[in-house]
């Protein structure tokens, strides 16, 4: 009988602390796909400025990204233009079926999307900036939320399923 509580206590305590593990990576994959945002206006930036590519073609350019399996919903865009369908609405629907993703870097991408397309190069280019300076700004805010509450988290567990196993015991 004490053989099974301790069984159980030790499956508690593994749970609990894995529980806080899996909170803290939650948050290191927001930090990452904020640090791929980033890199993203930047290198769209680039493409726009170096290459003149247009919208589709950006989107070709941007699937084969490094960062494109962070931001998923890249994936889903097209790289032609559909008859009787905006860019804007193509780049919000995929954008949907990205579900994992915080409110405030689906406002900046939804901005991006409704933007890109709209104006001359000059004018794509200062909107790129712009969204690429408030990108870093969050990145840096979610890299700080990162360091201190993935740590806590971590340390929560540890400490929780310890308390949970000698309660059991």
């Amino acid at each position: 009988m004490m053989l099974l509580r301790i069984s159980g206590a030790l499956l508690v305590a593994a749970a609990v602390t894995l529980a806080g593990y899996m909170k803290s990576e939650a948050l290191h994959r927001t930090e990452i796909r904020c640090r791929s945002i980033r890199e993203c206006l930047i290198r769209s930036s680039y493409l726009i400025r170096y290459r003149s590519l247009t919208v589709y073609e950006l989107c070709a350019e941007l699937k084969n990204s490094l960062f494109s399996s962070d931001l998923s919903f890249i994936n889903s865009l097209p790289e032609e233009h559909i008859q009787g369908t905006g860019f804007s609405s193509l780049w919000e629907s995929a954008l949907d079926m990205q579900t994992d993703m915080e409110t405030e870097e689906r406002q900046l991408l939804l901005r991006l999307g409704s933007e890109l397309g709209n104006s001359d190069t000059e004018g794509q280019l200062k909107m790129l900036a712009a969204l690429a300076e408030e990108a870093s700004i969050l990145h840096e805010r979610r890299r700080t939320e990162y360091e201190t509450h993935g740590r806590l988290w971590r340390s929560v567990g540890v400490l929780a399923g310890l308390m949970a196993a000698v309660l059991i015991i």
